[in-house]
């Protein structure tokens, strides 16, 4: 049977993800947080909240609180506490005591079939697993990681999209990995925009005054800011792996080794599309955007 790992910095559009692959039943054995969207101690607070909403009992195993090199880059789009300000008035859920690498460390080590390893955020955690022991990325059946940007500016920097500036280094060591990559980027997931209308189709109750209440402030940063946003709704940037997992047929792609900038301080977290193809990665180009939309309301509306 497949294994799917999520490591994610939930965030706004992380719970969105996590909760279509909870009300969608996919095989998640397990989710790793890290540093983000909030700093870790809101990251991995947030996931158990999502889950508990969700009623699922997933595990949580905390992770890297920081980047390679450098110090977290957090964002405002996502509001209080990187969810909204959305909290649980008794949250339930704990995450486990193991830490996130030895989870991975041990999941891997005992893995009897490929596993799928989903990154929503700064892919940190996926690079210290793989420095500290090499040996296991062959036991990655697919890396599917959300980030990067090839065609259009970054929405931090003029070049850099947020998770990659916030550990390029990680970035740049994942890419070089010896197992399947999938990489979605920045430009394909401006496709994918969520109005409040979106939420109003959830027939539950209860999700959907939650769905609600995590996104407002989301969705006011989207449609408001001039720099980097400004769009008619806002970018469900995770979702669209969670689409992807579900439903590939949605999406298009290109392959190509990719090359990150680490150093430069004008141009640090740029990823680059190489005219080689001596390690490539799969890059998606092109998504159903609607198509998305269906799958996140397919999901949760069976719950």
């Amino acid at each position: 049977m497949e294994t799917i790992l999520i490591d994610t910095d939930p965030g706004v559009d992380d719970s969105i993800a996590l909760a279509t692959a909870c009300a969608a039943g996919m095989p998640v054995t397990g989710i790793a947080t890290v540093f983000g969207n909030a700093g870790i101690d809101d990251t991995t607070r947030n996931a158990c909240t999502i889950l508990e909403v969700m009623k699922s009992d997933i595990p949580v195993y905390r992770g890297a609180a920081r980047p390679l090199a450098g110090e977290p880059v957090l964002p405002v789009s996502h509001g209080e506490n990187g969810m909204g300000g959305f909290r649980l008035a008794k949250l339930r859920k704990k995450p486990e005591v193991e830490s996130a690498i030895a989870w991975y460390l041990r999941t891997l080590e005992s893995a009897t079939v490929p596993v799928t390893v989903v990154c929503l955020g700064p892919v940190t955690n996926i690079a210290l697993v793989s420095i500290l022991r090499p040996d296991l990325a062959d036991r990655i059946g697919e890396l599917v990681i959300l980030g990067g940007v090839f065609r259009g500016g970054g929405n931090m920097t003029p070049v850099a999209e947020f998770n990659t500036l916030n550990d390029p280094l990680a970035l740049a060591h994942a890419v070089s990995l010896r197992c399947p990559r999938t990489i979605i980027p920045l430009e394909v997931c401006r496709k994918v925009l969520f109005t409040k209308q979106d939420f109003d189709v959830v027939m539950n109750r209860r999700l959907r005054e939650t769905f609600t209440r995590i996104t407002g402030v989301f969705i006011r940063y989207y449609t408001s800011d001039d720099e980097y946003a400004g769009f008619a709704g806002a970018v469900m940037y995770d979702l669209l792996a969670m689409a992807y997992l579900l439903e590939s047929e949605l999406f298009r792609f290109d392959d190509a080794d990719v090359a990150v900038e680490t150093t430069s301080p004008l141009t640090r977290g740029q990823t680059i599309r190489l005219p080689t193809r001596e390690n490539p990665c799969r890059i998606a180009t092109f998504v159903d955007a609607d198509g998305v939309k269906q799958v996140f309301r397919d999901a949760v509306n069976r719950v």
